[in-house]
C-alpha cells in the first residue's frame, strides 16, 4: 500500500537531482532494499513504485541514500554522492531523540537546508543534499564523504549512529511508507519543530537549492584525491613512526595525530610542527593567526620548545607569507 497524495514525492525521491532524463541516458539508478538489495535503474520508476506498494506495511521499504549502476534485480555498486545521511536513534526515548536531533540541524543549517525525516520507529534521519553531485568509485566517495563530514565540526551527539556517517552504501527508509513494526508512517517533519509534513506539499527543490556548500564539497574532493595517491602499503600501515608521518596521514589517522599533539623532541620539532600547520591549513581550514596559535600552545609540550621565532616562521612558510 501507497499513499497516492505521496505519488509524486516518491518519484521525485527516487530521481533526485539528477531528473529522469540525466539518470537515464547514465543507466543509473538506486538500490531498493525489503531487505534483500536489488538495482532499480532510473528508467524503470513503475519498478519501483510497485515495490513500494508491496512492501509498504509489511516489509522493509528502504533506497539507497545515493546514486547507484547495476543489473537491474542483483546488488548494485554505488557510483556517486547525492546525499549526506544522518540516523537519530534512541530506542527508549523519542524525546531524546527529538533533541538530538534538532541539535544536529542546528549545525547543518549554518551550511545548508537539512531534510528531517521522522523513521517511523524511534528515531529521525537528517539528510544534506549534495549538488553537483560527485561521481567516482566507492573507494574515492568514500573519501570524499569523510572529509566533507569531518569539515562540519559536529559536536558529540549520543543517538546520533556513528556506524551510518560515512557509509557511502547505505539504504534509508522511504519516506512515506509505512514502518513494518511499528505501523506508523515514515514522514518528512519541518526542521524547525518536527511536525510532520503532508507529502502533497513537499517541494524537494527546497533542499536541493541549498545543497552543502560547493566550496566544502571541492576541498573534500582535493584531499580525497591527496589520500587516493597515497602508496596502499602506507594507507594499508598499522603502525606508522611520527617521523614518517605527514600532514594528511594526520587527517587519515587520528591516533597518529593525538600522539603527534602531545608534544616532541630534538630535530621531530620542526618537521612536526610544519606538517601540524599543513593539516590546519589544508583540513581544519584555518587562518593564519588560527594556525599560529594552536602551534604556540602545542609547542609548549615540546622537549625543548622552539622559539616563538622559530614557529612564525613555519607557519608564514606554509600560509606563504612575505617576512
Amino acid at each position: 500500500m501507497i499513499l497516492e497524495e505521496a505519488r509524486r514525492f516518491y518519484m521525485d525521491w527516487f530521481l533526485g537531482v539528477l531528473g529522469f532524463d540525466s539518470l537515464a541516458s547514465r543507466l543509473w539508478g538506486r538500490d531498493f532494499g525489503d531487505p534483500k538489495r536489488r538495482f532499480i535503474p532510473g528508467l524503470y520508476l513503475d519498478s519501483f513504485l510497485a515495490e513500494l506498494t508491496s512492501c509498504s506495511g509489511r516489509r522493509q521499504c528502504f533506497l539507497s541514500v545515493n546514486y547507484y549502476s547495476g543489473m537491474k534485480g542483483k546488488p548494485g555498486i554505488p557510483v556517486a554522492l547525492e546525499k549526506l545521511f544522518f540516523d537519530i536513534d534512541s530506542p527508549n526515548d523519542l524525546e531524546k531523540a527529538k533533541r538530538d536531533t534538532l541539535k544536529l540541524v542546528e549545525v547543518l543549517e549554518t551550511v545548508c537546508q537539512p531534510l528531517v525525516v521522522f523513521s517511523g520507529g524511534k528515531g529521525y534521519h537528517v539528510y544534506c543534499y549534495i549538488n553537483p553531485i560527485v561521481e567516482g568509485e566507492k573507494e574515492y566517495l568514500k573519501l570524499v564523504l569523510e572529509q566533507v563530514i569531518a569539515s562540519l565540526d559536529i559536536p558529540p551527539i549520543q543517538s546520533l549512529d556513528e556506524r551510518v556517517v560515512g557509509d557511502v552504501s547505505r539504504l534509508s527508509r522511504v519516506p512515506y511508507t509505512i514502518h513494518e513494526k511499528t505501523g506508523n508512517l515514515a514522514t518528512l517533519v519541518d526542521e524547525k519543530d518536527l511536525k510532520p509534513i503532508d507529502p502533497d506539499s513537499v517541494n524537494l527543490s527546497r533542499y536541493w537549492s541549498r545543497p552543502i556548500p560547493r566550496k566544502l564539497m571541492e576541498q573534500a574532493e582535493n584531499l580525497a584525491k591527496e589520500l587516493s595517491r597515497l602508496k596502499p602499503k602506507t594507507r594499508r600501515r598499522r603502525k606508522i613512526k611520527l617521523e614518517d608521518a605527514s600532514w594528511l596521514m594526520f587527517f587519515e589517522k587520528p591516533e597518529l595525530l593525538k600522539e603527534a599533539l602531545k608534544g616532541v623532541t630534538g630535530e621531530l620539532r620542526t618537521k612536526i610542527a610544519r606538517e601540524l600547520a599543513l593539516y590546519y591549513r589544508n583540513v581544519l581550514v584555518l587562518s593564519r593567526n588560527e594556525c599560529l596559535n594552536k602551534l604556540l600552545e602545542w609547542n609548549k609540550k615540546n622537549t625543548p620548545p622552539l622559539s616563538i621565532e622559530e614557529v612564525e616562521k613555519i607557519v608564514d612558510e606554509v600560509y606563504m607569507v612575505k617576512r
